[in-house]
């Protein structure tokens, strides 16, 4: 509600650098959500944060896996104009929803997650590191023939060369 609005207007504002300009320093996570409550008339804002593993929250949204894919580009293809990216580490993690319950669990909150995956591995896959997080994938739902979506990122010397979707 209000925190939420006044943390938009405050991003919105013509020089969002104001913040840290009017206090003549860079603040800590920490100082910048007291702040951040202040700012939305909020003065009772430990309150929240320390009340944070007693609130009931529900993520609902895209279900998703985040492939990412690291290399090293030593040449250019002889088929097309496009690096060759030699592939040397590959990380699969949580996207989309999935990413946002697994922030709030990291925070020691109370989530329930509630979404669409595929018939499928992904889907499997999805659902099993739900569960090893403790949480009840009982709210995402299961539809045959629809992929799980997955977004896989090549990443080589640190800039991503592209992205592939499978939705």
């Amino acid at each position: 509600g209000d925190f939420v609005e006044a943390m938009y207007l405050m991003l919105q504002q013509d020089k969002p650098d104001d913040f840290v300009i009017a206090t003549g320093e860079n603040h800590t996570v920490e100082e910048f959500v007291e702040l951040s409550f202040k700012y939305a008339g909020l003065t009772d804002y430990k309150k929240y944060i320390n009340d944070f593993d007693k609130a009931r929250i529900i993520v609902i949204g895209d279900l998703m896996l985040d492939y990412y894919m690291y290399g090293n580009v030593k040449r250019i293809s002889p088929e097309a104009p496009v690096p060759v990216v030699n592939v040397t580490s590959e990380s699969i993690n949580l996207g989309g929803a999935a990413n946002v319950m697994n922030n709030i669990v990291s925070l020691e909150g109370n989530v329930q997650i509630c979404g669409v995956v595929g018939d499928d591995r992904s889907g499997e896959r999805l659902f099993a590191e739900i569960k090893t997080r403790g949480v009840d994938p009982g709210g995402a739902i299961i539809e045959k023939g629809r992929p799980t979506t997955e977004k896989t990122r090549i990443i080589a010397h640190s800039q991503q060369v592209v992205r592939f979707d499978r939705e």
